[in-house]
């Protein structure tokens, strides 16, 4: 499917949202970074998040499994890469 397209119908849809909005022109164009929003950034804010979630007792399934997923994308050196970047790991078939 055309990805223009699908973006398209996603924005005329309940799919629309503002991170669609921000985030798919960067994965339309491939433009990774580096960005004024690396992932190094969301590695550190899911660490504090889950960190708080298991002191607290909470369970945090979804948090858990995106800090592993920025922690591989951590480790593939994609630090200073836009957030968009974890799609490249899903294009490979890494997540």
């Amino acid at each position: 499917m055309d990805p223009e397209r699908l973006i398209e119908v996603l924005k005329n849809s309940w799919g629309y949202s503002r991170m669609l909005e921000r985030n798919a022109p960067y994965i339309i164009k491939r433009e990774f970074g580096p960005s004024a929003a690396p992932l190094r950034n969301m590695v550190k804010d899911m660490g504090i998040l889950t960190q708080l979630a298991k002191e607290l007792d909470v369970a945090l399934p979804t948090g858990k499994a995106a800090e592993r997923i920025y922690a591989l994308a951590n480790e593939k050196d994609m630090a200073s890469q836009d957030i968009t970047a974890l799609y490249l790991l899903l294009e490979q078939k890494q997540v």
